[in-house]
């Protein structure tokens, strides 16, 4: 067995850290792919099909609910909240906040602007019936029951990584970030102008909300 395989007394599962696609902007906001479905089998020999988180996340939005943000798998060391979720033809899409209020929060926050934290890590359990045997000691998951993304140091499904990380220095950029994800010029220029002075004003967490709502919009535009 792996050494970094877990499991806890509840039989949570936690997969290798992916290599994940992965990119932080604004003050906070991170977003990339908690993980990616087929391709090669990470190091545990589990490969996830496209459509095993949609009855999970379907769960937790009727609930209210979303799978918490952990540092490393550690159950009483949230770091922050994720805002949306869903999957799109490479995986699934991870979008949250980093608390930066909090000591362990900035630790984590510096250490991905900085690239030495580049995965995301995804803890969960197979439903019955949710796992199908193949050859060779691979195990295809077709359901899972999601109930923590963390962020990790150590990649080990490394079709999901940290890409880039951008702050917003200026009204322009804001602008030009919005564009470029598939916002109209005029569209893109009104957002900036009531945003940016939320984003450089004192309420902290009012500006990490509205980065995180701007997060999820331009990653759903992206994914029709």
């Amino acid at each position: 067995m792996s050494p970094f395989f877990h499991k806890s007394d509840v039989n949570l599962q936690f997969a290798v850290p992916s290599g994940l696609e992965f990119k932080a902007s604004g003050e906070g906001i991170i977003e990339g792919y908690g993980s990616t479905f087929g391709g090669e089998p990470d190091a545990y020999r589990d490969v996830i099909a496209k459509g095993a988180y949609l009855k999970s996340l379907a769960d937790h939005k009727q609930r209210g609910t979303m799978p918490v943000m952990l540092w490393a798998h550690k159950h009483d060391d949230p770091v922050g909240k994720w805002t949306s979720m869903h999957e799109d033809s490479k995986g699934l899409v991870v979008v949250g906040s980093i608390n930066l209020k909090t000591m362990r929060g900035r630790d984590v926050w510096e250490h991905v602007k900085a690239g030495d934290v580049t995965g995301f890590s995804i803890g969960y359990r197979v439903p019955l019936g949710g796992a199908e045997y193949l050859p060779e000691g691979v195990t295809l998951l077709k359901e899972i029951a999601l109930h923590e993304v963390s962020v990790v140091a150590l990649p080990a499904n490394h079709g999901a990584r940290i890409t880039s990380v951008k702050s917003f220095n200026s009204k322009n950029e804001l602008v030009d970030f919005l564009r470029e994800n598939g916002v109209a010029k005029t569209a893109a220029a009104r957002i900036a102008a009531g945003g940016w002075p939320v984003l450089t004003g004192a309420d902290h967490q009012k500006a990490i909300d509205l980065a995180a709502k701007i997060e999820a919009a331009t990653a759903k535009i992206r994914s029709l």
